[in-house]
């Protein structure tokens, strides 16, 4: 993501995982370690659409698309604004990617008892619990397929999951509940209220 007006980047997040002013870190990535390095500070949030900016210089317009533990990641091409029986890809810090979430009711209001979203409703079509807890602020994309290949368009931001059980896909630890039934806001409705834009390769 950049500001538009004045260059900076900043990555897109889930509101509810932190405030305004947070700093957040990243693991290395090496079991057993406990080092960590900077990513930014959360300067913009919108609990209506559950979107917050992390300000960071490590931005690209790029997303993991992996399983769980993957490095594995593809370009941002555009920007997309699901509706009914559009499928979602999540791709979650836990769960890793996971297709075939269909969206099975427009933006609606979601109370988390925290706070008050406004956000699209998936099932995914074969049952699998594919968003869980730890997945907040995942990009949900949509696949097409075009003359020049398939183009991932960034569409929704995970939210939050209904009737969770200890099923998960990814990677699965003590208590950690998921669903099969995932809640993710509008990436577009996000940009929009803290005045950010989407970076992507066409």
């Amino acid at each position: 993501m950049i500001r538009p007006e004045t260059g900076v980047k900043g990555q897109l997040t889930a509101a509810h995982c932190g405030a305004v002013g947070s700093t957040w870190v990243v693991h290395n990535g090496v079991a057993g370690s406990n080092s960590y390095y900077m990513l930014g500070q959360m300067t913009h949030r919108d609990t209506w659409y559950d979107g917050a900016v992390l300000g960071t210089t490590t931005s690209y317009p790029y997303m993991y698309t992996g399983a769980w533990n993957s490095d594995t990641y593809t370009p941002i091409n555009g920007l997309a604004s699901p509706v009914i029986g559009t499928e979602i890809c999540y791709s979650g810090s836990f769960s890793g990617l996971q297709c075939g979430n269909i969206v099975t009711h427009s933006e609606s209001q979601v109370d988390y008892g925290v706070q008050i979203s406004w956000a699209f409703t998936t099932v995914n079509s074969a049952g699998l619990a594919t968003v869980g807890q730890g997945d907040s602020g995942g990009p949900g994309y949509v696949l097409t397929s075009t003359g020049s290949g398939y183009k991932r368009y960034a569409a929704t931001i995970i939210s939050g999951i209904a009737n969770g059980t200890g099923t998960c896909m990814g990677d699965v630890y003590p208590g950690r509940l998921c669903s099969a039934m995932a809640f993710s806001t509008s990436v577009s409705g996000a940009l929009g209220s803290t005045g950010w834009a989407l970076q992507v390769l066409p």
